[in-house]
């Protein structure tokens, strides 16, 4: 998912993230959580890292949790270049979330 940037900051990112993940745990009741792969904020690209930190920021506030001790990259991009991602996941409503 994403928002154009000059509607950013309304509220509309946290709104799809909000109704995807209740339309998920209301479909498959038994599910083990959202999966997210996120950029991480290790660019030299000052307004790109500020992007992503507000990013991780966002997810963090919805209740996503970085599962610690996964080291994901992202497939191979046109460049060739493959990026270290963080994997997140939301817990369902049913789960502690303690990962």
């Amino acid at each position: 998912m994403a928002v154009i940037t000059n509607i950013q900051q309304c509220g509309i990112g946290r709104s799809l993230f909000e109704f995807t993940n209740g339309e998920v745990n209301q479909l498959i009741p038994e599910n083990i959580g959202m999966l997210l792969e996120v950029p991480m904020e290790n660019v030299f690209d000052s307004d790109e890292q500020l992007i992503r930190k507000k990013r991780i920021q966002l997810y963090s506030r919805l209740g996503v949790k970085v599962l610690k001790g996964v080291n994901y990259l992202l497939p191979l991009q046109n460049n060739g270049v493959k990026e270290e991602m963080f994997l997140m996941i939301k817990p369902p409503k049913n789960v502690d979330g303690s990962l």
